[in-house]
């Protein structure tokens, strides 16, 4: 995102929000699709976005996956995007996108959530802050209320060897050994835990485990080597076809 300002950007597993303040404007880089459904909220300042068919001008504003579009902005705005495959994002389809890909969304319903990010743009919040404010926007988005059950213990397992072989291959069959289950009925169960598949869990967690190297000063290289992508080129693909821009545009804070 070209920004006369800064962006602050936090990832957790199917979900990757921008903290982006500019009063001289930003924007995404002209004409783009991605794979990442994306809603947009403005917390001061101007939003328009445009589709090839039509132009929105409001406070929030949600772009369906795959579809061609700008932005333009001044001010400061929250961009959330959101992994279509995971269940949070059938949810939000679902929820908000019907006949048409491109809408204004409705946000009486989010003022706590929001206000708490126009308090963040103020102060020196962490990292960890930032991601627990996007976890409550998405639950709310979401229309939960209640917290979620506790995740299978062998699904945990699973997860803390995805973790600890970020850098290598990895094989849903590999990450399960010594659970007693065959591999199609973890990657159903894991799924269904999680909320994504097993392999774009595994795809995200090394996009944030990239990002992760790159905000503490890493290369891009390094920062793709680190997090098991074949070469920066790699990481390069796999961040614009996911966001729409180059891991080299955004300076991470």
């Amino acid at each position: 995102m070209a920004a006369l300002g800064h962006t602050r950007i936090v990832m957790w597993e199917g979900a990757c929000l921008w903290l982006a303040e500019a009063d001289r404007g930003f924007e995404q880089p002209g004409w783009h699709a991605h794979h990442a459904i994306q809603l947009t909220f403005l917390l001061r300042g101007e939003l328009e976005m445009r589709t090839e068919a039509e132009v929105l001008r409001a406070p929030a504003i949600a772009v369906n996956a795959d579809l061609r579009h700008s932005l333009a902005a001044r001010g400061a705005a929250i961009v959330l995007f959101i992994e279509p495959e995971s269940r949070a994002g059938e949810i939000i389809r679902a929820r908000f996108f019907g006949a048409r890909d491109f809408v204004v969304m409705e946000t009486s319903a989010l003022t706590r959530e929001i206000d708490a990010f126009r308090t963040a743009l103020d102060g020196d919040t962490t990292r960890q802050r930032l991601v627990a404010l996007g976890q409550a926007l998405l639950v709310s988005l979401e229309g939960k209320s209640a917290k979620p059950a506790e995740t299978d213990a062998r699904i945990l397992k699973v997860v803390e060897a995805v973790t600890s072989q970020l850098d290598g291959q990895m094989k849903i069959e590999d990450a399960g050994r010594g659970i007693n289950l065959s591999a199609s009925r973890l990657r159903h169960l894991f799924a269904e835990e999680i909320g994504l598949p097993f392999k774009t869990y595994v795809l995200w967690r090394r996009m944030m485990r990239a990002v992760e190297l790159m905000a503490e000063g890493a290369s891009a290289t390094d920062a793709a080597h680190g997090a098991g992508f074949a070469d920066s080129a790699h990481f390069a693909r796999t961040f614009k076809r996911t966001f729409g821009m180059s891991s080299t545009t955004l300076k991470v804070v």
